[in-house]
């Protein structure tokens, strides 16, 4: 049965802060328009884009500055500004903690795949992200979320603020001291990403609070959200979804029995791999299709990370062989990793296994 859905699109605002930024970075929209961005950008703040532009726009940055911690440049970027509506009605709360709540409670217009949420324990409040794996993968937008998040704590109270505690999922992106001298401590490497303060930094008033403004704002922020524009969920969407959720958790092998993975997909999206197989015939694809498009996704992915080689990526894909790799890239895009690479802008691989 399908059932409708609405994660594919990000509010406008945040989108055109990126592009924003990647033009003061100096990119200009030629280049950016080969990476599938607008070349008008996004004048209505309240528009709904698609997710993946927002996606392409992180790999540009990353793309052309790959030893540059962009996600922290971002965040002191984007920390300068309310984002939208969403970020309106957090500014104008009473107070950090009315505002951090206002933030979690719009996240959804926003970011709909990505979830924010408060945890207090004893003298501790910890502010804990849960980003959309497609964002996690790339690791700079969520160290700009976490920068952004503190400095327009800052900037909405007036003061410093000294974070207790700053968790990563993944290795710092740069120095220690660029993090110290952001947040007043340095990242630890834990399962997930947060910052943690002490409560009374969450009780400090807002300069600028206006109650009622805030509450308007925040009306408005649900009504665009309820316009947000809804997409029909197919099974072929199910199950692409499926093996992207696999990929990403590492537990989908690329050299694994298409029938046996196709078994896994049935069950998981309620179904029999008969009538999968009828069903996906019926929307115009297979899901050998539907496989190698979460694969490609996933290869264009960790290609775009210029500290793996192109055999550590056939690796993480689950290639046993980095030569399967190679052919298999060049059927689905009509060109080997390396060309890839080099059509990016990307630095070319170490790696000769996989030529």
């Amino acid at each position: 049965m399908s059932s409708a859905k609405a994660t594919d699109t990000v509010l406008a605002a945040l989108i055109s802060a990126i592009h924003g930024f990647c033009l003061a970075r100096g990119l200009d929209r030629d280049q950016l328009e080969r990476w599938g961005v607008p070349r008008t950008g996004y004048p209505d703040p309240d528009a709904f884009v698609p997710y993946a532009q927002g996606l392409a726009l992180w790999d540009a940055l990353q793309s052309s500055f790959p030893n540059e911690p962009v996600g922290l440049q971002f965040g002191e970027f984007l920390a300068q500004f309310d984002v939208g509506v969403v970020g309106l009605a957090s500014a104008y709360c009473a107070d950090l903690g009315a505002a951090i709540s206002s933030f979690v409670r719009l996240q959804h217009v926003l970011d709909p795949c990505s979830q924010v949420r408060v945890e207090h324990d004893g003298s501790l409040s910890t502010v804990v992200y849960q980003a959309d794996a497609r964002l996690a993968l790339r690791r700079h937008p969520i160290e700009a979320m976490l920068v952004s998040a503190h400095r327009t704590g800052e900037r909405l109270a007036g003061t410093k603020l000294h974070a207790r505690k700053v968790e990563l999922a993944h290795a710092a992106l740069g120095g220690d001291s660029e993090y110290q001298a952001i947040f007043h401590v340095k990242p630890e490497h834990t399962r997930r990403y947060a910052l943690t303060y002490q409560s009374e930094v969450l009780a400090m008033p807002v300069k600028h609070a206006h109650r009622e403004l805030a509450k308007y704002l925040a009306q408005q922020a649900e009504t665009i959200g309820r316009e947000r524009p809804v997409a029909l969920e197919t099974l072929s969407s199910r199950a692409l979804g499926w093996a992207r959720g696999q990929l990403g958790a590492g537990t989908l092998l690329a050299d694994a029995s298409a029938q046996a993975v196709m078994t896994r997909a049935a069950r998981a999206c309620g179904t029999s791999s008969r009538t999968m197989q009828r069903q996906l015939a019926a929307e115009g694809t297979s899901f050998r299709r539907v496989l190698e498009q979460a694969l490609q996704e996933r290869a264009e992915l960790l290609l775009a990370r210029p500290d793996l080689t192109i055999f550590e990526v056939a690796f993480l894909l689950g290639y046993a062989e980095p030569r399967s790799f190679h052919r298999a890239f060049k059927r689905w895009t009509g060109r080997t990793p390396s060309e890839h690479r080099a059509q990016r802008g990307d630095p070319p691989s170490a790696d000769a296994n996989a030529q």
